[in-house]
Protein backbone atom coordinates (compact mmCIF):
# COMPACT_ATOMS: atom_id res chain seq x y z
CA UNK A 1 0.00 0.00 0.00
CA UNK A 2 1.51 3.41 -1.23
CA UNK A 3 1.11 6.53 0.86
CA UNK A 4 0.12 9.16 -0.80
CA UNK A 5 1.84 12.76 -0.01
CA UNK A 6 -0.61 15.82 -0.56
CA UNK A 7 0.69 19.18 -0.92
CA UNK A 8 0.24 21.48 1.90
CA UNK A 9 -2.19 24.23 0.18
CA UNK A 10 -1.65 27.99 1.00
CA UNK A 11 -3.96 29.36 4.22
CA UNK A 12 -6.97 30.78 3.37
CA UNK A 13 -7.24 34.66 4.25
CA UNK A 14 -9.95 33.98 6.75
CA UNK A 15 -8.29 31.76 8.84
CA UNK A 16 -5.39 33.90 9.02
CA UNK A 17 -7.08 36.68 10.92
CA UNK A 18 -8.58 33.75 13.04
CA UNK A 19 -4.96 32.70 14.30
CA UNK A 20 -3.35 34.30 17.00
CA UNK A 21 -0.26 37.01 16.90
CA UNK A 22 2.83 35.81 16.65
CA UNK A 23 5.61 36.84 19.34
CA UNK A 24 9.39 36.74 18.97
CA UNK A 25 10.25 35.08 22.29
CA UNK A 26 14.30 34.82 20.78
CA UNK A 27 15.68 37.24 23.49
CA UNK A 28 13.49 36.50 26.14
CA UNK A 29 14.94 36.31 29.61
CA UNK A 30 14.12 34.17 32.49
CA UNK A 31 12.42 35.91 35.80
CA UNK A 32 15.64 35.82 38.19
CA UNK A 33 13.12 36.35 41.25
CA UNK A 34 11.32 32.79 40.00
CA UNK A 35 12.78 29.82 41.97
CA UNK A 36 9.43 28.23 43.49
CA UNK A 37 9.68 30.47 46.68
CA UNK A 38 8.28 33.36 47.62
CA UNK A 39 9.93 36.82 46.73
CA UNK A 40 9.59 39.91 48.07
CA UNK A 41 11.38 42.72 46.87
CA UNK A 42 12.50 45.50 48.71
CA UNK A 43 12.40 49.15 48.24
CA UNK A 44 15.73 50.88 47.34
CA UNK A 45 16.07 52.49 50.84
CA UNK A 46 15.69 49.12 52.71
CA UNK A 47 17.52 47.64 50.55
CA UNK A 48 20.47 50.00 51.13
CA UNK A 49 20.06 49.10 55.12
CA UNK A 50 19.94 45.54 55.06
CA UNK A 51 22.73 43.77 53.61
CA UNK A 52 21.22 40.40 53.03
CA UNK A 53 18.18 38.47 53.73
CA UNK A 54 19.70 37.17 56.86
CA UNK A 55 19.49 40.63 58.49
CA UNK A 56 16.31 41.21 57.18
CA UNK A 57 14.93 38.16 58.79
CA UNK A 58 16.87 38.95 61.81
CA UNK A 59 14.93 42.31 61.85
CA UNK A 60 11.76 41.19 61.49
CA UNK A 61 12.08 38.54 63.82
CA UNK A 62 12.91 41.31 66.61
CA UNK A 63 10.24 43.42 65.19
CA UNK A 64 7.64 40.48 65.98
CA UNK A 65 9.52 39.99 69.25
CA UNK A 66 8.36 43.67 70.88
CA UNK A 67 5.27 43.37 68.75
CA UNK A 68 4.56 40.46 71.40
CA UNK A 69 5.79 42.53 74.21
CA UNK A 70 3.41 45.35 73.47
CA UNK A 71 0.71 43.38 73.33
CA UNK A 72 0.93 41.80 76.57
CA UNK A 73 1.68 45.07 78.32
CA UNK A 74 -1.43 46.54 76.87
CA UNK A 75 -3.71 43.19 78.20
CA UNK A 76 -2.24 43.91 81.74
CA UNK A 77 -3.22 47.49 81.84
Amino acid sequence: MSARRTRASEPSVASLREMPEVHDWSRAKRNPYAHGRRVRILDADLAKAFADSTSVNDALRELLAVRAVVRKRGRAA
